[in-house]
């Protein structure tokens, strides 16, 4: 396959796969967010990521609340974000 002579939509059809194998676009937002009591917004693409934000938060931000809110919790929390797509 020779190099196209303009950056066509084609030839970044076919840089696509690998585009999405080895990097997230910076279009895409996470698919999951919850609001911590103080305002801050937690967001991660699964239920597991969303825990992580949430416990990295308390850690920095609330250290007293540290280990209080357990996966189920941060899952009650959280909310899916209007548009998002599931992968």
């Amino acid at each position: 396959m020779g190099r196209p002579a303009k950056w066509s939509h084609e030839y970044f059809a076919l840089l696509q796969p690998l585009v999405r194998r080895d990097m997230t676009p910076i279009n895409e937002e996470p698919t999951r967010i919850a609001y911590c009591e103080c305002g801050a917004q937690l967001s991660g693409d699964s239920e597991q990521e969303l825990f992580d934000a949430a416990q990295q938060h308390l850690a920095h931000h609330h250290p007293q609340l540290l280990g209080a809110l357990g996966l189920d919790v941060v899952q009650q929390m959280a909310e899916e974000r209007p548009g998002a797509m599931n992968a």
